[in-house]
């Protein structure tokens, strides 16, 4: 644990020191580090760390204003995220860690104009949450085309949401779950198309595996711990398996040429009229109940 201890120190000073790409090398350090230690329920935290850097990174962009409340908002979260290393700890905690420490940044990621017309709406991302993944159940087998999009999708439209409007424990957990099946996908990708035989069959059954657990978990009516506990197991097993992926192939996005990009215009266009009408029936339904 101590070092998983050290590598946050190491976070918080690269807060301070505003070297942000430093902090999300230690979020991947601090994954590898749990599994070494044989703490995988740990692996979490590292991917944590990693949404600091990118949280960060964006309010520097566009609330530069707001970076220093914004730094001192991640810092302390990763002070007290070094409790989650005390036996005592359970990750509801650390989930609740997290939750807090959204609420509190949120505000700093969307831009002034957005900010001051559009209104706290935590049940409009309940809705969006609730039809993508009834969109990702449609589209469960697309994902082994070549150039799929939809998880880097359901990751910016989740993520816009929560900025937006605010979100509930569950949707955040849901967001975090397809970043991590984001970040595992595109490493799979790479390895599915390059494989053959009885591996290649055995890596489509663990990505189906990743992937109908996903959809398992965020259906239905179930308790928030349910939901968080769940996730959290999900996210260990994509984040271990995505470590893992990088111990054997490198950086691999960066080796093949492919960058994180926005979606088509006509996929995103789909996808966007898509959510409007599934949003507008759930609305309009709600008024009738």
């Amino acid at each position: 644990m101590d070092v998983i201890r050290e590598d946050l120190f190491v976070a918080i000073a690269a807060i301070e020191a505003d070297n942000f790409e430093l902090v999300n090398i230690i979020g991947n350090r601090i994954s590898t580090d749990a599994m070494i230690i044989g703490k995988e329920d740990l692996v979490m935290l590292g991917l944590l760390v990693k949404e600091v850097h990118g949280e960060l990174s964006a309010i520097k962009g566009l609330n530069p204003s707001k970076l220093k409340e914004g730094k001192q908002e991640a810092a302390r979260f990763l002070r007290e995220s070094q409790s989650a290393l005390k036996g005592n700890q359970t990750v509801m905690d650390l989930w609740h860690m997290y939750h807090a420490y959204e609420n509190s940044i949120r505000c700093y990621l969307v831009p002034a104009i957005e900010s001051q017309i559009y209104k706290s709406r935590p049940e409009y991302t309940s809705k969006t949450r609730n039809f993508l993944v009834d969109y990702l159940r449609q589209n469960r087998e697309q994902f082994l085309r070549g150039n799929y999009n939809l998880f880097d999708g359901i990751v910016t439209e989740m993520a816009k949401q929560i900025n937006l409007y605010g979100f509930g424990i569950e949707d955040l957990a849901f967001y975090l779950t397809m970043k991590a099946f984001y970040n595992y996908y595109l490493y799979f990708r790479i390895d599915y198309q390059s494989s053959s035989g009885e591996y290649k069959d055995e890596r489509e059954r663990q990505a189906l595996s990743f992937l109908d657990g996903v959809l398992e978990i965020f259906t239905g009516e179930k308790a928030k711990d349910e939901i968080c506990v769940e996730s959290a197991k999900i996210i260990n097993g994509l984040v271990v398996q995505w470590r893992k992926y990088f111990l054997e192939l490198g950086e691999i996005i960066f080796r093949v040429g492919e960058r994180r990009s926005e979606l088509p215009p006509e996929l995103r266009g789909k996808i966007e009229q898509l959510l409007a009408e599934g949003l507008e029936r759930e609305i309009a339904k709600g008024k009738h109940d």
